[in-house]
């Protein structure tokens, strides 16, 4: 263990002592800290056990943490500091947190069910946090009541969304040679998670099946959950509930579940920006292709052709679609690294442009690939197509032909949407 009750540690933000030892995750270890000149609790996250892989992490979350804060992205926990500690005989990170306000949503439902109009705000909060974090380059991809805090502020319902661990984990690793571990919570991670093709999707599915176990509270949904099949009815209160409990003008909110949790990713919104405002009442516009990069949604309503690359903070010429870049070492998105194109026959063509490969997945049974685009194009058809931009999927040492290293990663994945009509 990497902290132990009674330590002390600080930096100039302060001093603070570990007074209890909390949570155990994937990625390192939680505890409570006391500012010793306030007296204010905060949580502190470490390395356990301590290697390279654990400290990367820590410092990883830190980094996402700190540039959402910046970017004034709201309900979700707030960094206060990163500190590299010599309590051992090797340094490591601990970061600082505030501590979330309020009970975790897991607890919460064991008082039973949430009333729909509590779910319809607390999932219309998750959406409209989750919509800018994807906009700002990342994807949480552990949303579960658990990760959810919430407080009851004057009557509103006031959350917090904890543990960017495995954001941190993608936005800095995120290779076909190192990510080979997919992470999906039971019941609320989304399918695709373990086949390694997490999209700003995946936090859209578990949006909605939080939505869920929360209409049906914990005792309910306890009961269920472990009789639950994959049919796509799995995630529908209406199949749960006594239709007495459903109240009237909130089946709304009953479809809405549905088409977030849809098992195929091509089922659910394109965004959680659509899934934000599905839960306000407004339909999705998907009566054309659409191309979804860092959860924003661009509608190729006109001619083209669109180019897509990273910004240019010089100013000058920009891409059509810009991909946030998210790693703070490597350049991965060319300026310009693609561009789609319309035939006269109106197919509209995705073509790699920059000196980072753009590459499309298949599914065959149980096995994903990535293809690479040719370079006379790749035809964007009548069904949904993730496409990934960055570098080859060769292994963590590999070298070119003059024995020169190559990177491994990471890259960034965006998604096609064909018109709702020709949806298969």
């Amino acid at each position: 263990m990497s902290l132990r009750l009674g330590d002390i540690f600080g930096d100039s933000t302060g001093t603070y002592e570990v007074t209890e030892i909390h949570h155990a995750g994937g990625f390192g270890q939680t505890f409570f800290v006391t500012e010793q000149n306030s007296g204010i609790v905060r949580v502190a996250k470490a390395p356990s056990p301590i290697d390279e892989v654990r400290k990367n992490s820590i410092r990883s979350e830190f980094r996402v943490l700190d540039d959402l804060k910046r970017k004034s992205v709201p309900f979700i926990v707030r960094p206060i500091t990163l500190i590299e500690t010599n309590l051992t005989s090797e340094k490591f990170p601990v970061l600082v947190m505030e501590t979330a306000a309020g009970k975790p949503l897991n607890e919460v439902m064991k008082d039973g069910p949430l009333a729909y109009p509590d779910v319809s705000d607390i999932m219309s909060k998750l959406a409209h946090s989750l919509k800018l974090v994807h906009q700002n380059g990342y994807m949480h991809l552990d949303i579960a009541p658990d990760n959810i805090f919430i407080e009851d502020v004057g009557g509103r319902n006031e959350i917090t969304i904890i543990d960017f661990g495995i954001a941190a984990q993608r936005s800095d690793t995120n290779t076909f040679a190192v990510n080979q571990d997919g992470h999906a919570k039971p019941f609320f991670g989304a399918p695709e998670v373990r086949k390694q093709s997490a999209s700003c999707g995946s936090d859209i599915f578990s949006v909605g099946a939080t939505g869920f176990a929360l209409i049906l509270g914990d005792s309910e949904f306890q009961k269920h959950r472990s009789g639950m099949d994959n049919n796509i009815g799995k995630y529908d209160p209406r199949n749960y509930l006594p239709q007495n409990t459903i109240m009237a003008g909130n089946e709304h909110l009953n479809d809405v579940i549905k088409k977030a949790t849809w098992g195929e990713r091509a089922g659910r919104f394109s965004s959680m920006e659509d899934l934000e405002n599905a839960v306000a009442g407004k339909e999705p516009d998907e009566n054309f292709p659409r191309l979804v990069a860092d959860g924003k949604v661009h509608r190729m309503t006109g001619e083209g052709p669109w180019l897509i690359g990273r910004e240019n903070p010089f100013g000058g010429e920009q891409p059509d679609i810009i991909v946030q870049e998210t790693s703070p070492t490597n350049k991965y998105i060319s300026k310009k690294h693609a561009i789609i194109e319309r035939r006269q026959d109106g197919i509209l063509i995705l073509k790699n442009l920059g000196i980072n490969g753009t590459r499309y997945q298949i599914t065959r049974g149980s096995t994903l690939r990535w293809l690479k685009v040719r370079e006379q194009g790749y035809p964007l058809g009548s069904r949904h197509q993730i496409f990934c931009f960055g570098y080859a999927d060769h292994p963590p040492n590999a070298t070119d032909r003059s024995g020169n290293p190559l990177s491994p990663g990471p890259y960034k994945t965006l998604e096609f949407f064909p018109p709702k009509e020709v949806t298969s």
